[in-house]
């Protein structure tokens, strides 16, 4: 029996035992037919158990009904559970049902029977769902059923009913019939399994195709998006090459350009000369470009890169500078190719740069200037000091009083010219105050008129709603004053000069362009004329001390160096624009004041009178010639004196005299302890006592960058008997104020 069963396996069922299924179309098909089949047999043998039970009755046959129920509940389990059973055993066994029922008909109807038309669709059912092979074993298993039937009924081992069907006991009969059957069984197995094969075989060449085809379109598919990729790339290659700033040049070995981006391409130099496709046009117009090119392209060459700085002009003629870099350009398999130029403009860090320079230039130059306006006024204060005392004691008839005149107005001079240094070095004393830009302007307005002429025509533009700024007004007078002048004096003939005022805010974006000042609120303060004007390198030198234009004689070249300390004092910042033959434009920009706001205040005129009082004074100052002075200038005005050339001798004086001591005047740098130090120890033994601070130039000891602390008392060197009897007043009792006169209306407010 196994061997049997192997031969079948072998032989007959090869795709289906062995688990080579036959491909998934086919198998469908055959799935979808087999359930049709099972529907189809469920439902007929309803009617055909009926008939066949009623006709093996009527032959007393009790056992087929059982029979033929049993087959009909085989079928309806296999119609309900054929989607728990595999394919080949619901085939399997519905074969059997089959064969069983087309037996059991030929066993007992012999040829009035269906049982030889059963075997017949049997083999045509096997071979189109089992294939070709198991179609002929299916046939042959009919065929020995016939013959075997048949000889069993021909020789009478098997009964049958004469009257039922006379030609079963023919053997003849069975022969034909066997013959018959082969020849339609082989028929319809043949043809159904040829078809069924050469289907299976178109569809798995198909199929091999469909896999081939899969194959080739999942590779263009790679391969479409490999290219999109390269394209992409290459799209954004050339996106950013052409939004960067950089200019970029690429050209062969020969300096051929052969690609260039929209910097370089929108460059003067390269869309005047493009046509050539020369790499010459990359370098500077101020060079021999032949030259300089094979220059560059040997060294290229040789070290594989080349870096340098170019410089040259711009279509407006304005100077342009460049820092340009070369590489060697290389093939996939290290050959040189081609030569890439690089060039970045640096022309605004150039300028940068300069103005850096310029500003650390000017700072050392302030130093410079602040340190010998400090010794300076100490001389002056000697000079200017005793030339009025002697003026105070001669009687204006004598002949020497005439030249002690001339020495105290020279003197006067240089400490007018020593204030314009301390303004240009950040050191000059200012007590800021809220101020409104416009209306000190509108009150200075015929002052300036009167100043520059009646043959230049002033024309003042206040902004609206200006902010206001926080500045000592009397710097504002000096700015308007110099600016005034500059301007007077650039105009030959009959012109123009116009003063604005607006409010401006600066962001982020601007910062580079001002130089570093810092974003914010500004009011700016622009004066134009219409003069000579300047050229850049008169332009590069204008808030240089001592710099001038004029002849000899005509100017101290420190007015617009003292505007630009006084703006840099103040945190703000000056930008001059001119060109020659069209005139000159400065723009003054300070910082907004946010803080609450405080009304105008108008400048005081003392009287006549010189204030005086009968309080005891302590002076201390390391200059014994000041010290003698500043004394002598104090017991004029009627106040008890004590002198002390050092902080040590004032505390030793101090403590002999006691609270008698009403005021401290002190000088603010001194060897031993600075004025302030001084006057913290004297007023922890005398809470009293007041004290008023002197000096070359403020100090940050009693001020910060210039500006005076709040409720100091300071005198600046060097400085007449009447500043210094106002001030000592002021000193002693806060709440002292002078007489005033009123303010002309051309007087500033």
């Amino acid at each position: 029996m196994r061997k049997i069963w192997g031969l079948i396996k072998t032989i007959a069922l090869p795709g289906i035992v062995r688990g080579s299924a036959p491909s998934d179309e086919i198998r469908l098909m055959q799935e979808r037919f087999l359930r049709r089949l099972l529907y189809i047999s469920a439902i007929a043998s309803v009617p055909a158990l009926f008939i066949a039970s009623k006709e093996t009755r009527a032959i007393g046959d009790n056992v087929s009904p059982l029979f033929y129920l049993t087959l009909f509940v085989i079928i309806a389990a296999m119609t309900l559970l054929q989607n728990r059973m595999a394919f080949f055993w619901k085939t399997s066994l519905l074969l059997a049902v089959f064969f069983a029922c087309g037996f059991h008909n030929l066993i007992h109807f012999g040829f009035s029977g269906a049982g030889i038309h059963i075997f017949l669709i049997i083999s045509v059912l096997i071979t189109v769902l089992l294939g070709q092979r198991a179609g002929i074993l299916t046939l042959i298993a009919g065929l020995a059923t016939i013959v075997g039937v048949g000889v069993a009924m021909s020789t009478g081992v098997v009964s049958v009913d004469a009257d039922l069907n006379f030609l079963s006991k023919q053997m003849i009969s069975w022969l034909t019939a066997a013959g018959v059957f082969v020849f339609f069984a082989g028929a319809g197995v043949l043809i159904p399994g040829k078809l069924q094969n050469e289907m299976v075989r178109s569809l798995e060449a198909q199929k091999l195709q469909s896999n081939e085809l899969s194959r080739a379109n999942a590779e263009l598919k790679n391969e479409i998006f490999r290219r999109k990729q390269a394209e992409d790339a290459y799209r954004l290659q050339a996106l950013v090459l052409d939004q960067i700033q950089d200019r970029v040049t690429v050209t062969d070995l020969d300096g051929n350009i052969t690609y260039v981006n929209k910097a370089e391409a929108q460059a003067p130099a390269f869309s005047q000369k493009a046509h050539n496709h020369d790499a010459a046009v990359l370098c500077s117009p101020d060079t021999d470009k032949t030259a300089s090119i094979d220059r560059i392209m040997k060294q290229t060459k040789q070290k594989g890169y080349w870096h340098g700085k170019m410089s040259g002009s711009t279509a407006t003629g304005n100077e342009a500078f460049m820092d340009c870099r070369t590489q060697l350009i290389h093939d996939t398999i290290g050959n040189p190719v081609a030569v890439c130029f690089i060039a970045t403009d640096t022309t605004e860090q150039a300028r940068l740069e300069k103005q850096l320079n310029q500003a650390q230039k000017m700072e050392s130059v302030g130093r410079l200037a602040g340190g010998v306006a400090h010794d300076f006024n100490n001389m002056l204060s000697i000079i200017n000091g005793y030339a009025e005392l002697c003026l105070d004691q001669l009687d204006p008839a004598e002949p020497i009083y005439k030249n002690i005149r001339e020495i105290y107005s020279a003197g006067n001079r240089s400490t007018a010219i020593v204030r314009q240094l301390l303004a240009f070095a950040r050191k000059q004393t200012a007590s800021p105050l809220p101020v409104d830009l416009n209306e000190t302007i509108s009150n200075m307005v015929k002052m300036l008129q009167r100043l520059i002429g009646e043959n230049i025509h002033l024309q003042w533009f206040p902004g609206n709603n200006l902010w206001k700024i926080r500045i000592d007004p009397s710097q504002i007078d000096q700015i308007m004053a110099n600016l005034a002048v500059n301007a007077r004096d650039a105009i030959s003939d009959v012109g123009r000069l116009t003063i604005e005022t607006k409010n401006v805010v600066f962001d982020d974006s601007d910062w580079q362009s001002l130089a570093g000042l810092p974003p914010g609120q500004y009011v700016m303060l622009a004066v134009s004329d219409n003069g000579c004007g300047m050229n850049p390198k008169t332009m590069d030198s204008i808030f240089e001390p001592f710099f001038t234009t004029k002849t000899a004689g005509e100017g101290t070249g420190l007015g617009l160096s003292t505007i630009y300390g006084i703006v840099k004092q103040n945190s703000g910042f000056i930008n001059a624009y001119s060109e020659p033959g069209k005139g000159t434009s400065f723009k003054i920009y300070l910082p907004r004041h946010t803080e609450a706001q405080s009304s105008s205040v108008h400048a005081q005129e003392p009287g006549p009178q010189l204030p005086t009082g009968s309080e005891t004074v302590l002076v201390v100052e390391d200059e014994t010639a000041i010290l003698q002075l500043t004394g002598s200038m104090l017991e004029k005005l009627g106040y008890t004196v004590i002198n002390a050339e050092s902080p040590k001798a004032a505390l030793h004086l101090a403590e002999t005299y006691g609270e008698k001591i009403d005021l401290l005047i002190t000088d603010v740098i001194m060897p031993e302890m600075n004025g302030r130090e001084l006057f913290r120890q004297l007023s922890a033994c005398n809470p009293e006592i007041r004290a008023l601070y002197m000096s070359g130039y403020t100090s940050r000891v009693i001020a910060q960058h210039g500006v005076l602390e709040k409720g100091v008392q300071f005198i600046q060197k060097p400085f007449s008997i009447r500043e210094l009897a106002l001030k000592v007043r002021q000193a002693v009792d806060p709440a002292w104020m002078p007489c005033q006169k009123k303010d002309s209306p051309a007087k500033k407010t």
